[in-house]
């Protein structure tokens, strides 16, 4: 039972079963208020009704991503997806079976009650003394703000919300010296003007309907999406560095990396860094040789076919998986790269494929990525299939 209720999953469980009881309380006292043609037996019958309906919502909503999470790891450890199928029922069927019983059981027991005992339930439900308006106003209140709560799927806390925004690119960027004016994607402008005032300058930010003229702001446009205007906005403006973003979908400046003499030095989730090594020969050291931000999965394939023919090549994507890692720890993409990467290096790899795997379950337990990558483990590639977007998405 412990295992089955793990701290996240038991707050949600119990959290929501004193919130329908709240609700249900609230709901009959509503309606006792409207007691014109509903009496107290069918008042509590629409209250026993409606909060066993809820409860088995919220028991299915935790279950549902309980056998998400099961069957990434069981597609994993069973080549066939019947025999997935059949260990997911072997270990989850006796149990959904024995509280979806104990609930429809205690709610039949309940009507059963209110039909048996019907007229002694009016009686003592009559005897309670009325719910004054502020009273039942506060009542509901307090219920409500527990639903916003309850199944509010935002963080709470202090600081930055992990792999969002690029602090971990600033702090790249004061640590190496880099220059104080960089060509940044008008995504990213905010933050850096927030964060960075005191070190840096934007090239442009959000605000480019009220502060940009439209011409500057295509040119600008045009420099994130092709090598040739990012080339144009890179001598214009005599930049020697380039903030882009990398949010899955609204990538910035990927031909960059393409562009000599640019390079890619810095990864994470939220933004790529890429520099001139003109102007930052100290850099060389960090430039990533194999791994591309534009397309991550067919780079790392194009690695292997390299390793072939010098070994020492694998070590150097390694360490370049460390730093992507490093930058963002719970990162999809890199997760996901790690348990591919790991699982093509064969038996000596399997022990680390396995701890990188289990982090994407446990962090992404219904991302279709997830289902994905279990899929081409279940095949075991010894070298991961090009990619075929530019984007560098997990698959």
């Amino acid at each position: 039972m412990s295992t089955l209720l793990a701290s996240r999953e038991a707050v949600l469980l119990f959290g929501g079963v004193a919130l329908l009881v709240g609700l249900a309380f609230v709901a009959s006292r509503v309606l006792r208020s409207l007691r014109h043609g509903f009496s107290v037996r069918l008042q509590l019958f629409f209250a026993i009704l409606g909060t066993s309906l809820m409860a088995t919502g919220v028991i299915g909503l935790w279950v549902i991503e309980r056998l998400q999470a099961r069957a990434a790891e069981l597609a994993l450890e069973y080549g066939a997806p019947s025999e997935a199928l059949v260990q997911l029922i072997r270990e989850f069927g006796p149990k959904l079976t024995t509280v979806f019983a104990l609930l429809g059981a205690g709610a039949a027991g309940a009507a059963f009650a209110l039909l048996v005992h019907g007229r002694r339930l009016t009686a003592t439900f009559d005897a309670l003394p009325p719910l004054r308006r502020h009273l039942s106003t506060l009542l509901a209140a307090v219920v409500f703000l527990g639903a916003a709560v309850q199944f509010n799927t935002h963080a709470y806390g202090v600081g930055v919300v992990q792999d969002r925004y690029p602090d971990g690119a600033l702090a790249f960027a004061r640590a190496h010296g880099l220059d104080a004016r960089p060509l940044n994607t008008f995504q990213l402008g905010g933050y850096v003007i927030w964060a960075g005032q005191d070190r840096f300058k934007v090239l442009i930010d959000g605000r480019n309907d009220l502060l940009y003229p439209d011409a500057f702001f295509r040119e600008v446009s045009d420099g994130q999406e092709s090598a040739e205007g990012f080339g144009r906005i890179a001598n214009r403006f005599e930049s020697t560095w380039v903030l882009a973003s990398n949010e899955p979908g609204r990538e910035t400046f990927l031909q960059a990396g393409h562009v000599p003499p640019w390079t890619e030095v810095y990864w994470s989730e939220p933004a790529v860094i890429y520099a001139r090594m003109d102007a930052y020969p100290g850099l060389r050291g960090m430039a990533f040789r194999y791994l591309q931000a534009d397309d991550l999965l067919g780079s790392l394939g194009r690695a292997f076919g390299a390793a072939q023919r010098d070994p020492a090549v694998l070590s150097s994507v390694e360490r370049e998986l460390a730093r992507m890692h490093a930058a963002s720890p719970h990162g999809l993409r890199v997760l996901t790269l790690l348990t591919l990467f790991h699982d093509a290096r064969g038996p000596a790899g399997a022990a680390l494929r396995d701890k990188y795997f289990a982090d994407l379950v446990s962090t992404y337990p219904d991302h279709p990525a997830v289902f994905e990558v279990a899929r081409r483990l279940a095949g075991r590639p010894q070298v991961p299939a090009t990619s075929n977007d530019t984007r560098g998405n997990a698959p």
